[in-house]
């Protein structure tokens, strides 16, 4: 019956049910622990697995009062498919606030609950997640949705693409009304950038929790990154788009409140990396994009696009803020895949220059070099607001 919980954990499934479990047991056990006076409920919104996810959850016997169902959503297959079907349910269900969690979490605890759940108490809209990562971790966040997330709109939110999130109603909400729906990023992977972008967008109160180490299912990057990224770098752009004169007048970076857990795990996640094999695919791509690239970008920036991998000192940052600019530019004139194909080269290229300049250095070291790249964004973006 509509109207029975009051605080929603919402879990995106497909196929998992080796870890579903376990990260619902943390869920209600969170719920239980942290917010006793609430009704909750815990919702898996599952895109139609083959593995026996759904009967997993259904075979559940918690020892806490909290109700679990397991529902499986209509429309296109995808991460922001399951979310906006929770969404829809926790406000059907009158929820104040809802809190997302990944269906793969190895590292979820009862204490994530009870920082992502703060939205339920009013004060913050949005919860994002604060991990902490290896230096040759979180590739896509570092170079894309990090620096344009800080630069477009002011605020230095890490992790924008966490995953694991705390929104309130009256920001589920706003999501819900939203246009990008209709893009073919949004309903993908793109969901989590346009969550995060879109709430800064429109001003809503937001802040971090410090999760400690995410530990979750590897996936294999050359059969998952390069479509995540082309989601997730056109569910940013399109926000970019829709909500310019959200930013267009922004200056300067203020910080958000940090909330921190205690009972996590802290020891980043080492990654292996081929660095000769990144410059491989870096040429690679660039041969394949050169002239798309070189309508957007101009023959200028396409040589050094190409002596950065020749060793001639690596992709500097305000060469790579320029690029990213130049593609929001072209994207808003063509919403062609082309130029994010185009961005995805790029990318590659500043990966692998990356990887190159931190081989050596600790993650605290590697961590300055992102935000010196970050800054950049921040120092070009005149440019940007000029040409637009």
């Amino acid at each position: 019956m509509a109207g029975d919980y009051d605080l929603v954990v919402a879990i995106p499934s497909y196929n998992c049910a080796h870890t579903i479990n376990y990260v619902v047991y943390q869920a209600a056990r969170g719920l239980s622990e942290h917010f006793p006076e609430t009704r909750p409920l815990i919702l898996v919104s599952d895109g139609g697995s083959t593995d026996g996810t759904r009967e997993v959850v259904r075979a559940m016997r918690l020892p806490f009062d909290v109700d679990v169902a397991v529902e499986e959503y209509p429309g296109v297959k995808g991460k922001g498919s399951a979310v906006r079907h929770a969404f829809v349910r926790a406000l059907e269900e009158g929820a104040k606030a809802v809190v997302m969690l990944d269906s793969d979490l190895r590292s979820v605890t009862a204490e994530w609950v009870k920082l992502l759940g703060s939205p339920y108490w009013g004060d913050y809209d949005l919860v994002a997640p604060l991990y902490v990562r290896h230096r040759f971790d979180a590739t896509i966040t570092n170079h894309l949705a990090y620096p344009l997330t800080r630069a477009l709109y002011g605020v230095d939110l890490r992790q924008p693409i966490g995953g694991d999130f705390g929104l309130s109603a009256r920001l589920v909400e706003e999501l819900l009304e939203s246009p990008l729906w209709g893009t073919e990023y949004v309903p993908r992977f793109g969901i989590d950038v346009f969550i995060t972008n879109t709430a800064l967008a429109k001003g809503y109160r937001v802040a971090q929790a410090e999760l400690g180490v995410k530990v979750h299912e590897p996936k294999d990057p050359a059969k998952h990154l390069e479509p995540m990224f082309i989601e997730v770098s056109g569910s940013q752009l399109c926000v970019a788009i829709e909500h310019a004169e959200a930013w267009l007048t922004v200056r300067g970076v203020r910080d958000t409140p940090v909330f921190r857990a205690e009972n996590v795990w802290r020891g980043a996640q080492p990654v292996a990396v081929d660095i000769k094999r990144a410059f491989e695919k870096a040429e690679a791509a660039l041969r394949e994009r050169r002239e798309v690239l070189r309508r957007i970008a101009g023959d200028e920036l396409l040589r050094d696009i190409t002596l950065s991998l020749e060793g001639k000192g690596g992709l500097h940052d305000e060469k790579w803020a320029e690029i990213v600019y130049l593609h929001l530019l072209a994207f808003r004139r063509e919403r062609s895949k082309n130029v994010l194909k185009s961005l995805h080269a790029c990318w590659l290229v500043k990966v692998a220059s990356y990887l190159s300049e931190v081989v050596d250095m600790t993650d605290e070291e590697a961590e300055e070099v992102v935000r010196r790249g970050a800054r950049a964004f921040e120092e070009k973006k005149e440019e940007l607001v000029e040409m637009w």
